[in-house]
């Protein structure tokens, strides 16, 4: 593959704040593996790892080399991988060394298409000492599409609402609410693998995140689906309704 050189001006760094593009973010992605059959595609991991690397890569951090587009596993990314509890112990270790040579093998689901993610990530067995050098298609995804800011404070651990709370970030725009009708959300979002109806879990989601965080309010009703509501949006705005494309 071409060495294609990073050309986009750098986002400015803001505390407690990181970057996402629509089509790095796997929304499609299975919660849970098959059983007997799993794959590192899969779970909260890969979710957190795509916002990981593309806020380092936006904001060209330290531990991202833009002449090769390697991310090296260390330094920045290691703190910032704690911060959002991507590295939780030695079994998240595991399934990120997982991960990663995924990333040079499988192709990974995108709303751009399933592409590989990485031309290489190192053979070491120390976390810190491998990386992540994007294939052009990739690092396209990252910095040719628009930037959303991810309030990592805010950020839920439950991956059906991370889910949720990242259509929010995506696609709701700030002064009118985004509804997501119920069968375009059972679309978007994959299966949950839950015992529970998804109209239950959705409105337990939805008061979940309501309760920890406000910049938008949640909720989920069989009628209407998924409606999200920006903080000081009017009282007479009229929603913008998201539909599945997929």
């Amino acid at each position: 593959m071409s060495n294609v050189i990073y050309a986009v001006t750098p986002t400015a760094k803001i505390e407690n704040t990181g970057w996402v593009t629509a089509p790095t973010y796997p929304i499609f992605m299975p919660y849970k593996s098959a059983y007997g059959s799993y794959t590192p595609y899969s779970g909260k991991l890969p979710r957190l790892m795509s916002i990981a690397m593309t806020t380092l890569v936006l904001t060209h951090d330290s531990a991202y080399d833009p002449s090769t587009r390697t991310l090296f596993l260390s330094g920045s990314w290691q703190r910032l991988a704690r911060q959002i509890k991507l590295l939780n112990g030695g079994q998240s270790r595991d399934k990120l060394a997982d991960l990663l040579d995924a990333y040079e093998n499988q192709p990974f689901p995108t709303t751009d298409g399933d592409i590989i993610v990485a031309e290489s990530t190192g053979t070491a067995q120390t976390l810190g000492q491998r990386w992540v050098r994007f294939t052009p298609e990739y690092e396209r995804l990252m910095t040719g599409f628009p930037k959303k800011p991810v309030p990592m404070e805010d950020m839920p651990h439950n991956t059906v609402e991370l889910d949720l709370w990242m259509l929010a970030i995506l696609y709701c725009p700030e002064n009118q609410p985004l509804q997501i009708p119920t069968r375009d959300l059972s679309a978007v979002l994959p299966e949950t693998g839950e015992r529970k109806s998804h109209a239950t879990l959705y409105k337990q989601s939805a008061k979940n995140l309501n309760d920890g965080q406000t910049r938008w309010a949640f909720t989920y009703e069989d009628a209407d689906g998924l409606t999200i509501t920006p903080a000081d949006c009017p009282a007479d705005a009229e929603p913008v309704i998201l539909h599945a494309t997929h």
